[in-house]
Formats: C-alpha cells, sequence, structure tokens
C-alpha cells in the first residue's frame, strides 16, 4: 500500500504471517471459538447468518448507499456516494451497475467462496448451474491436493484442510472453469 511504497511500513513475510495465523486459530480453537470461513470464528453455532448467504451463493438484497445483492443469475452493487443515490431514487432511477453471470463466472464464485468455508463446496450443488460433472472434470486436481493434505472429500463436499485453507486462492483457481 501507500505506507509500504513510502518506506513508513515493511510488510511481514508470508511465512511469518502464516505461522501467526496459525496460532491466532490455535488459541481461538482452545477457547471454543470455530473457523467457518478463512477470515470469521464464532462459538459453535453462532456464525453470521447474512455472510453464509454469501459464501453459499444463496440469494442476498442490499438496501442503500454501496449495497450489494445476487440473486443467482447477476448481482449488482447500488451507487457509494449518498448524494447520488439519494437523487436517483427521487429520480425513479436504479441506482445500481448490474452484472450478468455466464454459467462458467457462476461456478467459479460457488468454488471460490465455498471452499473458504467450514462446509465447502458441494459438487452436487454445481448442477444446478450447469450439466457438468465438476469432480469428474476435476479429479487430478482435486487428488493432488487430496495427497498433498490441503483436501479433504466428505460424501460430496471437497473441503480444505487446515493446512489447504492456507492456499484457497490458489486451489480455487486451480478448479476454476
Amino acid at each position: 500500500g501507500n505506507w509500504t511504497a513510502k518506506n513508513k511500513f515493511t510488510p511481514v513475510t508470508e511465512d511469518f504471517a502464516a505461522t501467526q495465523f496459525e496460532m491466532l486459530i490455535d488459541f481461538l480453537e482452545k477457547n471454543d471459538f470455530e473457523q467457518y470461513e478463512i477470515s470469521n470464528f464464532s462459538l459453535s453455532d453462532f456464525h453470521a447468518r447474512h455472510n453464509s448467504n454469501y459464501w453459499k451463493q444463496q440469494p442476498y438484497l442490499g438496501v442503500g448507499p454501496s449495497a450489494h445483492s445476487y440473486n443467482g443469475f447477476s448481482r449488482q452493487w447500488n451507487v457509494a456516494h449518498n448524494q447520488q443515490y439519494i437523487k436517483s431514487i427521487t429520480e425513479k432511477i436504479i441506482p445500481a451497475t448490474i452484472e450478468i453471470l455466464s454459467e462458467n463466472d457462476r461456478i467459479n464464485e460457488y468454488v471460490m467462496t465455498g471452499l473458504r468455508t467450514k462446509w465447502g463446496i458441494n459438487v452436487e450443488e454445481i448442477s444446478q448451474f450447469s450439466n457438468l460433472n465438476f469432480l469428474e472434470k476435476n479429479i487430478e486436481i482435486v487428488e493432488k491436493y487430496k495427497n498433498q493434505g490441503l483436501l479433504t472429500i466428505s460424501e460430496n463436499n471437497l473441503i480444505l484442510t487446515k493446512k489447504g485453507k492456507l492456499l484457497a486462492d490458489r486451489i480455487a483457481s486451480d478448479l476454476f472453469m
């Protein structure tokens, strides 16, 4: 960021950050918190349900400036500026940008967001986006990460291990369509 460019801040190494993150996870687990998403922890059954809709690709509606919405086929985001938002509403103009998602976009977003959670991704649920046999198409990648101890398969779910969560973005991108 800006501070790094101005030599006011020196970022830590990835290894140091990973070690610190693992220490945080261990501490929280010892105090009865569970990691239900890579960057979210809660006491059992107290996870943020509204965020869970996002990670599970469930529809959600955002109202107000900067709010985001998703209906399964498109996403939209409202203008951030309060005055522009109010002006649009009073002029009966929808103050949002809408993006229609392709089949691959929907699959990739499900993979990217779902893998971050303790529930992982259900390969059967991908059929709601596509006729693709996701596991069959990605079996070599899945087996590679499973053999490296980064991914487990439980029933129809692909779930990252503790070690795998440190590499979630790479694993997700390898599974992208």
